[in-house]
């Protein structure tokens, strides 16, 4: 039975370094765990992932594993083809005038007893799609610390500030043609042509 590493694993064998780099030969007094700990912080650090940042850091982790490697990165590989973005935009009153309505029609829909199974069932508030907009706001109301209409409220002020964050981030973005929709629906045939049109130009 070969026991030898294969080349795609990293293995500690020692803590002893020459006194170069930032580290200075600080390491020396580390136990291998604590080696190994480090690496990934620092592998994590340098591909720019954000520590502070839980399902990010899982996420690249899960990369890791299932590619086997080099998945170190938070960018992806650049796309052989020719790439066009399309962008929905709206006034800032529209668009929150929309989250005040989608977060009333979420609660009116049935949101509260879908919570209620939920928990019921034993998924806990810690798991990550409990954490999602108007989940923890309806398991205030279920314990018995909000009214609804605080739930509401909050939710759709949260939402406000993930829209807003996503704006700012979209701007960065420099290959989006921006659509002005308006108030009018995603969906319109007129809307529709508009972005069709644009986007044959801009791979014309």
């Amino acid at each position: 039975m070969n026991c030898e590493p294969r080349m795609t694993d990293a293995v500690i064998v020692s803590a002893v370094r020459t006194p170069t780099g930032k580290f200075l030969g600080a390491l020396k007094e580390f136990t291998a765990p604590a080696l190994g700990a480090l690496v990934v912080r620092e592998a994590v650090a340098r591909a720019g992932i954000d520590l502070r940042n839980p399902r990010r850091v899982l996420r690249a982790l899960e990369r890791l594993e299932v590619e086997g490697g080099g998945a170190w990165s938070v960018a992806a590989d650049p796309w052989p083809a020719r790439v066009a973005i399309i962008g929905i935009h709206r006034p800032r009153e529209v668009l929150y005038r929309r989250i005040e309505a989608r977060t009333q029609a979420l609660f009116a829909g049935g949101l509260l007893d879908e919570v209620r199974t939920l928990l019921d069932r034993g998924f806990g508030a810690e798991l990550p799609p409990m954490t999602g907009h108007g989940y923890r706001e309806a398991m205030r109301v279920l314990a018995g610390e909000w009214s609804l209409e605080h739930a509401v409220e909050v939710t759709a002020r949260h939402t406000r500030q993930y829209a807003k964050r996503q704006l700012s981030w979209f701007r960065r973005e420099m290959r989006i043609a921006w659509v002005d929709a308006g108030d009018r629906p995603a969906d319109e045939d007129r809307l529709l042509d508009t972005a069709t049109d644009l986007l044959r130009r801009m791979l014309a």
